[in-house]
């Protein structure tokens, strides 16, 4: 039983640190193209 109350924190780290990158992700596909965007002159 104890095996699996720790499984089941870490999982639960796991799947918070995947929400964060996943976040990360989110803001780095929006904010990529516009400070491209910004950097190179049209």
């Amino acid at each position: 039983m104890y095996r699996w109350r720790r499984l089941g924190r870490d999982y639960q780290r796991l799947l918070a640190h995947a929400e964060t990158m996943f976040k990360w992700a989110m803001i780095g596909l929006w904010v990529g193209p516009l400070a491209l965007r910004r950097k190179a002159p049209r």
